[in-house]
């Protein structure tokens, strides 16, 4: 996290967290983040090679950096991530008025 918060700035308040795998809001808001809007994809590829070239880490940690910015930098996983960002664009709405106080089951105190 330090890398990370050298890398964007502490005065970004964005975090690198874990998504589940049962709700799709997270996914979109971290696709947002990263390849959206917030555009910190650059940051994210020089956090991962600042990590896989330092000698402040181990080999093992290393390496999965140098993993994590090869499949990144994959022409498939951007290529992919910016087709999801059309379709949550589309669909994010929708999977998220369930959840809101006007939905109708919220209104009659159906959970």
């Amino acid at each position: 996290m330090d890398v990370w918060k050298n890398t964007v700035g502490e005065n970004i308040k964005k975090k690198l967290v874990s998504i589940g795998m049962t709700r799709w809001w997270p996914k979109e808001k971290s696709l947002q983040t990263i390849f959206g809007e917030d555009n910190l994809f650059v940051q994210l590829i020089i956090s991962l090679d600042t990590i896989q070239s330092s000698h402040d880490f181990n080999p093992e940690i290393q390496t999965k950096a140098r993993n994590l910015k090869e499949a990144f930098m994959s022409y498939e996983l951007i290529l992919t991530a910016l087709i999801y960002i059309k379709v949550f664009k589309i669909v994010g709405p929708l999977s998220r008025y369930p959840q809101t106080q006007t939905h109708p089951t919220h209104v009659l105190g159906v959970f």
